[in-house]
């Protein structure tokens, strides 16, 4: 595949476990591939995406430069949460759904 639809640098990616590629860009822009077609451009941080994670099948998160996270779905061009109070760049994320059964009451994780 040649991804060849923009004026920017390519600054990371992320394939989803669906399938979906995403790109993101100097300017900002998140591109959002599946197989070899462009699906989707979504424009929502004002810098360059440094990184995302996949948080379930259809939603993500991006980071960056902008000092915010962004939570998406993949089939929505605009964010649906955004993560303020950063005072710096954003340049990592990791996301872990932890099971119900180690999370207890007591407000202790239990491994």
């Amino acid at each position: 595949m040649t991804m060849d639809d923009s004026d920017d640098w390519i600054k990371c990616l992320y394939l989803l476990g669906n399938g979906y590629l995403l790109s993101g860009l100097g300017d900002g822009t998140i591109q959002v591939w599946y197989k070899e077609n462009k699906i989707g451009n979504f424009k929502g941080h004002d810098r360059a995406i440094k990184a995302f994670c996949q948080i379930d099948d259809y939603d993500y998160a991006s980071t960056s430069f902008d000092q915010t996270i962004k939570i998406w779905k993949i089939n929505n061009n605009e964010y649906i949460n955004i993560l303020k109070g950063h005072t710096s760049y954003v340049i990592g994320i990791l996301y872990h759904q932890l099971s119900k059964n180690k999370h207890q009451k007591d407000k202790k994780m239990k491994f």
